[in-house]
């Protein structure tokens, strides 16, 4: 997913709004890599972003966004298959 912050902020912006930026971008990219809304699939994503604190200061920025068939490993690209 790479770095989703426009301006970097010097300081760690706090979990939350952390957590929102990965929502918020996970979400989207959900849905323009599937085709549907990840409400509407059967696949669910789990997201991983520069929390704690500790790993903004070592300059960690990066949101990753993984999708999975809940309960079922391992999963292929789902690229475009509208489920």
């Amino acid at each position: 997913m790479g770095w989703p912050w426009r301006a970097l902020p010097a300081k760690y912006p706090g979990d939350n709004a952390i957590f929102n930026m990965e929502y918020q971008r996970c979400s989207t990219a959900f849905r323009a890599y599937d085709g549907v809304d990840d409400s509407a699939s059967i696949f669910a994503y789990h997201s991983v972003g520069p929390t704690p604190a500790s790993d903004w200061a070592t300059g960690d920025r990066e949101v990753v966004c993984m999708a999975y068939v809940p309960g079922y490993l391992p999963l292929h690209s789902i690229k475009g298959i509208r489920q």
